[in-house]
């Protein structure tokens, strides 16, 4: 698992201009109530394929997913699990 952050806004802007970031716009019609039958956006959609992620992020950190633990033993109260 790694850890990114973000270059900067304007390199979003750059990186949508080159094509590398698809941006779409999901819309839908209303089924019922005050909106039946009226166009309504739903969601504004960024698509971006993994091979580019270092093209918009800056990778910070890496992980090591293959630590030893005890996947079996929760600590009380809560989701976190203990290491051995």
């Amino acid at each position: 698992m790694d850890k990114y952050t973000l270059k900067g806004e304007k390199h979003i802007v750059d990186l949508i201009k080159e094509g590398i970031i698809i941006v779409s716009l999901e819309s839908r019609i209303g089924l019922s109530g005050v909106n039946q039958g009226k166009y309504k956006n739903k969601n504004l959609v960024f698509k971006l394929k993994k091979d580019y992620i270092e093209d918009l992020y800056n990778k910070e950190l890496t992980f090591d997913n293959n630590l030893n633990i005890n996947r079996n033993y929760k600590y009380k109260d809560t989701g976190f699990y203990m290491m051995k």
